[in-house]
């Protein structure tokens, strides 16, 4: 009987652990297919670091397949700088110690690339009694590179801050320790070995290193240029000029065009570089750049956009720094002018109080110093008119600014001096008026200069009119009785008759041409006196060329040509030249040169030619006749001139024909000019622009 109830009692335990063991293979079959769909990757690791167990996700995550990772030792997986620490956790789990269950760490996957994860683990036991580790692996590289990339930025964000900062606070004359100090933070914080700042020279002919930092292990000596020209980097230098950020991670990717960059950062030892613009309105002012010698560098938009709004902190101290510069040396400018113009500068408020006047306006007022101008009653002791100044303060509220306007101030002595003078009303941003400013010039010797100038030139009018009335006068009393005795020889000649006219006709001949001749020379006389007198007004209207002025002017004097045996003709294309000119005038120019063609022709020709141009009219009058020496050319419009002087002189006339000729041309808006050789030809241009 006890030996029944001993086997009965083994049938039944063998039953339990059947039916255990079947509930622990079910419960393990269902960990396995919760494990193999698990979305994250999940190992179990015995207490010899043996994997005995990973599911699919961990096959992924690793890169190998399930038979490469079960049986494999997991310190095989982790990366070299994590086993150790590993190592140190298990143990102390494994003996019962605290540890916290999640870590993160890097493991290699089996195409040698490195990933992060996060790793939770925790102890069981298996059915065999053994303590085993079940480690639950989450894939976080991705978000680990994008944590340390915000990281990155922040900290770039807060380097130029402080920058910023710092350029704000500092004087200008410590920009160059303050640009070299954030070429420093910029090019460590971004773990670059060297970081350079070029600036455009004086000439802009090139680009001069201005600023430079290197780590010491890595730029043994210069491992620049001092000067780059467009010539040594074209490529680079290219983009810069377009305004656009210059990035290679590898020096081998450059473009085949970047001959010469390729070379420079080769022999260098450069890996990768960074180079950004300084612009300074809307120009190349130099530019920044960051070099690596000892890996590649991969840049994301966000850091490209940081260096940018880094060099454009840089650049605003410059522009701080320049526009200071600029500034003090306006003001040293300013002063300079101030203190030593020779007119008077001034600036005075509402209350009429004195705030600034220089030393000129002093001397002229007779005052040693400022102070002591400065506490003068400006009412009574400057102005001479004090209504009549606020009349003038009054028109430079409303206009703003007065310039020119004559007033008169006071001296010491109270003797009144005439100034001229020029001033604003200054307000400000919200147009509230602040003080008046101006500057003033004495001008009382130019103001008495300028009256007995206008006194001298009545005087000279008077002159000019008592001679053109003397002229008048005395062209009546001589033209008078010579037209009385040219008459009285035509009637002589008529009432001796043809029998006895032939005796006296070279007389008659004689009386009459010099009658003739006084007469033109009066009438020239004349003419050039109304002409520098200015008192000739041409009365302009349209007339034709032809018809109004030369067929007569041609018919008159082609007598005159055949009474000498020389022939005078005209040669034109047209029948009509309509201008527009003063008739009296104009009929002068063609008759005065005309008249000296025929008159200096002994033997040959004159001829008149007409032609026509898109400008206007061309009319040449060329003669055979004595010439005129290259000597004298120059002086061929001067009034009462002539080539040959004296009495002994080959041909009459009294040196004003071409220079009323000149004059009226002027007054037509003509040109004439002379080409002429000696005992050869003479050419006489007239041009007359047709509008």
């Amino acid at each position: 009987m006890p030996e029944s109830s001993d086997n009965k009692l083994l049938v039944e335990l063998e039953q339990k652990l059947k039916e255990q063991s079947k509930l622990f293979s079910e419960l393990e079959k269902r960990f396995r297919t919760l494990a193999d769909t698990s979305q994250e990757a999940i190992i179990l690791i015995d207490s010899n670091y043996v994997i005995t167990f990973a599911n699919k996700e961990a096959e992924h995550l690793l890169g190998y397949a399930g038979a490469e990772i079960v049986g494999a030792d997991f310190r095989k997986f982790i990366a070299d700088e994590d086993k150790k620490y590993v190592e140190e956790r298990y143990k102390k789990r494994q003996s019962g110690e605290p540890v916290e269950p999640r870590y993160r760490i890097k493991v290699e996957t089996k195409s040698r690339a490195y990933k992060t994860i996060d790793i939770s683990v925790s102890l069981f036991t298996d059915s065999s009694g053994n303590v085993e580790t079940i480690a639950h692996l989450l894939d976080v590289t991705a978000k680990t590179k994008m944590e340390k990339r915000l990281e990155h930025r922040l900290g770039f964000e807060q380097i130029i801050a402080s920058i910023s900062t710092i350029f704000i606070n500092f004087p200008p004359e410590r920009l160059n320790s303050m640009v070299g100090y954030a070429l420093r933070k910029i090019a460590e914080f971004n773990e670059f070995d060297r970081g350079y700042i070029y600036m455009s020279s004086s000439s802009q002919s090139k680009m001069e290193l201005t600023h430079e930092w290197c780590r010491q292990a890595e730029c043994m000596g210069d491992k620049g240029n001092l000067e780059l020209s467009p010539e040594a980097l074209p490529w680079i230098l290219e983009k810069l000029n377009r305004q656009e950020n210059i990035l290679v991670t590898n020096i081998f990717e450059l473009p085949s065009d970047a001959v010469y960059e390729k070379h420079y950062f080769e022999n260098r030892g450069v890996k990768s570089f960074l180079v950004v613009p300084l612009i300074y309105n809307q120009t190349l002012t130099g530019f920044m750049g960051l070099e690596s010698y000892r890996e590649e560098k991969i840049w994301f938009d966000e850091d490209i956009r940081l260096m940018n709004l880094a060099s454009e902190t840089i650049i605003n101290a410059y522009k701080r720094k320049w526009s200071e510069a600029a500034l003090k040396e306006s003001e040293e400018r300013f002063r300079g002018i101030y203190e030593s113009a020779n007119i008077g500068i001034y600036r005075y408020n509402r209350n009429h109080k004195m705030e600034m006047a220089n030393p000129a306006l002093l001397s002229m007022l007779g005052y040693e110093s400022f102070d002591e101008f400065s506490v003068v009653d400006m009412k009574n002791s400057v102005f001479a008119d004090f209504a009549k100044r606020s009349s003038f303060e009054n028109k430079l509220l409303i206009k703003n600014n007065v310039d020119g306007y004559e007033t008169q101030w006071l001296r010491r002595d109270n003797t009144i001096i005439e100034m001229s003078e020029s001033a604003r009303a200054v307000r400000d941003e919200r147009g509230r008026f602040l003080y008046f400013e101006g500057f003033v010039e004495n001008i009382s010797e130019k103001k008495k200069a300028r009256e007995l100038l206008l006194e001298a030139k009545e005087t000279a009018e008077k002159s000019s009119q008592m001679k053109s009335d003397f002229i008048q006068q005395m062209s009546h009393e001589i033209r008078t009785p010579i037209t009385a005795i040219i008459n009285n020889v035509n009637m002589l000649r008529f009432m001796l008759g043809e029998s006895e006219n032939n005796e006296y006709e070279d007389q008659f001949n004689t009386i009459a041409r010099g009658g003739m001749r006084i007469i033109r020379t009066i009438d020239m006389i004349i003419d050039m006196s109304e002409i520098q007198s200015g008192n000739y007004k041409p009365d302009i209207k349209q007339y034709d060329l032809l018809k109004d002025i030369l067929n007569e002017i041609l018919l008159n004097y082609k007598k005159i040509a055949e009474e000498k045996n020389i022939i005078l003709e005209s040669i034109y294309d047209e029948a009509s030249f309509t201008m527009n000119c003063d008739l009296y005038s104009a009929k002068q120019i063609f008759e005065q040169v005309i008249d000296n063609a025929v008159k200096f022709t002994v033997e040959g020709s004159v001829n008149l030619n007409i032609t026509s141009d898109a400008k206007g009219y061309i009319v040449t009058v060329k003669d055979t006749g004595v010439g005129i020496s290259e000597a004298y050319l120059p002086k061929i419009f001067e009034p009462f001139s002539q080539e040959e002087e004296g009495t002994n002189r080959r041909f009459e006339g009294n040196g004003l024909g071409l220079t009323l000729a000149n004059e009226y041309s002027q007054i037509n808006g003509w040109g004439i000019s002379i080409e002429s050789k000696k005992n050869e030809t003479t050419e006489v241009t007239i041009t007359l622009p047709v509008e």
